[in-house]
């Protein structure tokens, strides 16, 4: 996810986009992550479970996820609030 949070704007949409073509695979919009934040999710079902990749819908920046079943009740949802580079092991941006 790295990539898809620092890189160019135009890359990281042409990520999702091909994402999408992928059999299976959604793009959502409006899906609000563990932080509250609203953005757009490429989503894939499988066995009962659907995982949401949640993005910035100007950025792309990756945001988090969501674990939701089929009764479309999230079971898990994950964000990220920042993130940096950083130059040792253990230590925190």
């Amino acid at each position: 996810m790295i990539p898809l949070s620092y890189g160019n704007p135009a890359a990281q949409a042409a990520a999702l986009q091909a994402a999408q073509r992928i059999g299976g695979v959604q793009v959502l919009e409006r899906v609000t992550d563990a932080a509250g934040r609203t953005g757009v999710a490429v989503a894939r079902a499988e066995g009962g479970t659907r995982i949401e990749l949640i993005f910035d819908p100007q950025t792309y920046r990756y945001l988090g996820y969501n674990l939701v079943d089929a009764t479309g009740e999230i079971q898990h949802s994950m964000a990220i609030k920042r993130t940096a580079f950083v130059d040792k092991i253990k230590q925190l941006p």
